[in-house]
Parts: structure tokens; C-alpha cells; sequence
């Protein structure tokens, strides 16, 4: 029995002395970090009627400072009695020298993606996004500010065109 603790003890140490510092390419997400106060539309389409939303997304590090989480929260209204909540995290992977994303939320929807990171103020993900009937169908998500306000703009590519699914205007709280 002693053995088995000091195995374990050893084990949580050496992992504990293992852990790898975050990619410095991470602080270029800084700017996104914090809470955010956000209005925006949902355009009509397959996936229901058009609406307004009005959100919060609280956004720190997390897991060691290896990804920056999201936690993504609308309002209920009369014109959006389903309000979406969601969880994105974001990190780098200095492999393939790329932005990585995912994304889940209360609709079952659930993304993959990558960006090649900030070109002036904008910064782009792109990659597969799967949901009930819509599975296999690539997203863009294109982000636009670095300061206390920023735009959002979700697209996702209909048999080679890209149908705007929601735009958004965000203020740091």
C-alpha cells in the first residue's frame, strides 16, 4: 500500500512538472477576453423565422491558460422564446501553426475550426459545423474589433454560397 502512494504522489508530480506553457501565439486572443454585452439578429432561413438577440459572453483562460473559454448566453424574448446557450473554447496549435476552435451549444450544434489568425482588425474560423439536418456544412465566423467593441458575423456555406445565419454588435462591460 505504501508503494501504491508513493507511485501516485510520483505520478501527480511528474505530470504537474510536465505541464507545457501556452503558446505565446495565444495572447493575440487577448482581446477577447472579458464579458461582453451583444445585440444582434438571426436571419431567416432552415433553421427557423428571423429574430433579434441580445446576449452576454463571459470569456476568460482556462485549462492552464491553454484555451480562452466562452460562455455564450441570449436573452428569452417573445421573439426568441428558444434562446441559444453555448460553449466555445479557442487555443493554438503550434503544429499546424493555426487558431483551433469548437463549439457546442443547447441546439446539439457543434463546430470545429481554424483560423490563421489576425489580418488587420478581422480574424476568421472556418471549418465544419454539424446540427439536426444540417450536418457536414462548413462555417465562417468573422470577427472584426480588437478594442471594447466588436462585430460577429456567422456564415455557412450553402452548396458554394455563403448565407449569413446571424450578425452581431458587442460592447466590453
Amino acid at each position: 500500500m505504501k508503494r501504491l502512494v508513493y507511485l501516485l504522489v510520483f505520478l501527480v508530480a511528474a505530470s504537474a512538472l510536465a505541464q507545457p506553457k501556452p503558446p505565446a501565439e495565444l495572447k493575440q486572443l487577448e482581446p477577447f477576453a472579458g464579458k461582453w454585452s451583444c445585440k444582434g439578429i438571426v436571419y431567416a432561413g432552415e433553421w427557423g423565422p428571423e429574430h433579434a438577440t441580445v446576449f452576454t459572453t463571459d470569456t476568460h483562460w482556462s485549462l492552464g491558460g491553454q484555451w480562452l473559454y466562452t460562455d455564450y448566453k441570449e436573452t428569452k424574448t417573445a421573439k426568441n422564446p428558444h434562446p441559444m446557450v453555448g460553449v466555445g473554447l479557442w487555443g493554438y496549435d503550434s503544429d499546424i501553426k493555426k487558431f483551433v476552435g469548437g463549439w457546442v451549444d443547447n441546439s446539439g450544434m457543434y463546430q470545429t475550426q481554424q483560423s490563421d489568425g489576425w489580418n488587420g482588425d478581422e480574424i476568421v474560423f472556418i471549418g465544419p459545423t454539424h446540427n439536426a439536418g444540417m450536418t457536414g456544412m462548413t462555417g465562417r465566423d468573422t470577427f472584426k474589433g480588437k478594442g471594447k467593441t466588436a462585430t460577429h458575423v456567422f456564415e455557412i456555406d450553402m452548396k458554394g454560397t455563403w448565407k449569413k445565419v446571424e450578425s452581431d454588435s458587442c460592447t466590453k462591460m
